[in-house]
């Protein structure tokens, strides 16, 4: 059976995360089949901007969030994990680990990793608590993208 992954990022415009993502994607795209969720954003959007997505636009799935919790997404989000029929997924930095991570665990999907990729949100008290409390809920393997971040 081919291994289905998602990564799940905020959004897809160039930056480190988004390329990290982009380049996971095409390495490992003989090995498993992947998909990218990005958060914010549409299709149209991402790709007029960073015309390297057109490429993969049939792996990528855009959610259009809005500026604050959106507690319907997270079940959007596991109805789509649920018709790739994903088994594993990969989420990058907090709003990815929340969402991907929730919407996993009502997935029925036990394979998660999580990658932090910076560590100033966690200056924040209620970002330090929140991800604190995920990590302790949802369990995902751990991945830091450098020794600072570790």
């Amino acid at each position: 059976m081919k291994q289905i992954i998602v990564q799940i990022v905020q959004h897809l415009r160039p930056g480190g995360i988004e390329t990290m993502a982009l380049d996971l994607l095409n390495q490992l795209d003989h090995q498993c089949e992947i998909h990218i969720f990005s958060l914010e954003g549409n299709a149209q959007q991402a790709i007029s901007h960073w015309p390297r997505l057109s490429k993969w636009q049939h792996r990528l799935h855009f959610f259009d969030k809005q500026p604050g919790l959106d507690l319907k997404l997270m079940w959007t989000i596991s109805r789509q994990l649920k018709r790739l029929n994903a088994t594993a997924l990969h989420s990058h930095h907090i709003g990815p680990l929340c969402y991907g991570g929730i919407a996993a665990k009502l997935a029925g999907i036990s394979n998660h990793v999580h990658t932090e990729h910076d560590a100033w949100h966690l200056r924040n008290k209620a970002s330090y608590r929140l991800q604190c409390l995920l990590i302790h809920l949802l369990r995902p393997t751990l991945v830091a993208d450098c020794n600072e971040v570790a």
